[in-house]
Order: structure tokens, then C-alpha cells, then sequence
């Protein structure tokens, strides 16, 4: 009875979250349209909806590891089926624009239950830190590329 009250409480708020969105997005800053893109990846890849986290990518998609949109679609596919839907805590994300591009960057912590579980207790998780570069196509911020680290491994700065 609980989960069907929590399921309903978050189609609710997702439905009016994306009504507000459609709203309010001609005032919406650069910004917030970015960390909207990231967090419908996100929210996908919670319900484990493959079409709703690669829809904000864009189809000229490609990252350092050689995957274009088609292998970023393959790769969360396979993720999904081996894991199921995935809790995903998202830090504050940093965002620069500069002019038709943008790099957001932030730390995720991505929390895999047991598939099939009644009790979502964690039994996996990474903690990575992520810098995912975006352009504007067609008035929408869409995902060019990607690359994440595990939170730990903090960037050289040595000259």
C-alpha cells in the first residue's frame, strides 16, 4: 500500500513538474535548461526508461571512450537489464555557458538495489564525479560528450 501511494506521489509531482516546466521554460535561464537535461538522464535511468535518459543526448553524441549515442543507448540498455532501475543522488551541478556550448559539472552517487527487491537497501554504489559538455540544437540544450572519474581521484593540478 505504501509503494503504490509512493509510486502515484512521484507521478504527480513529475506530472506537475513537467507542466510547470513547459510553462515557465521561455523565462528559464541557460542554467536551469542544462540541469534540467542532466536531471531527465537521471530520472530515466531511475525508472530504468532507457528512451527518457537518452533523449536528452544529442545525436551527434561522442565521448573519449568511442561511444556515439547508439553505444551510450547500448551501454545504459545493458546497465538496465543487469541492474534494473538505480537510486541516483546528485550533488549541486556547476554549470558554464559560453555562448552555444556548456559544461556542467557535478558528483553523482549511483545506489543499485537488489533486483527485484521489496526493500530498496543498497547493495552496490559508485561515487563518481561527472563533466558532461552540452551544445544548443534547435533552442535545446542537448549531451555532446561525457567523462567521469570516481569522486576520489581528484585532477592533477601541477603545472
Amino acid at each position: 500500500m505504501q509503494r503504490k501511494t509512493a509510486i502515484i506521489l512521484a507521478l504527480i509531482i513529475g506530472f506537475l513538474g513537467a507542466w510547470f516546466s513547459g510553462v515557465f521554460s521561455e523565462n528559464r535561464s541557460d542554467e536551469d535548461q542544462i540541469r534540467d537535461a542532466i536531471h531527465r538522464v537521471a530520472d530515466g535511468a531511475e525508472r530504468a526508461d532507457i528512451n527518457a535518459a537518452i533523449e536528452p543526448f544529442s545525436q551527434t553524441y561522442n565521448d573519449s571512450e568511442g561511444l556515439d549515442r547508439r553505444g551510450m543507448y547500448g551501454l545504459l540498455w545493458s546497465q538496465f537489464k543487469k541492474r534494473g532501475p538505480i537510486r541516483v543522488w546528485m550533488s549541486a551541478i556547476d554549470v558554464q555557458v559560453d555562448g552555444p556550448s556548456a559544461i556542467a559539472r557535478f558528483d553523482a552517487a549511483l545506489l543499485e538495489g537488489e533486483k527485484g527487491a521489496l526493500v530498496g537497501i543498497p547493495v552496490n554504489a559508485d561515487l563518481l564525479t561527472f563533466e558532461v559538455e552540452l551544445a544548443q540544437e534547435s533552442d535545446e540544450w542537448l549531451i555532446v560528450d561525457h567523462s567521469r572519474a570516481p569522486a576520489w581521484q581528484l585532477p592533477d593540478k601541477t603545472p
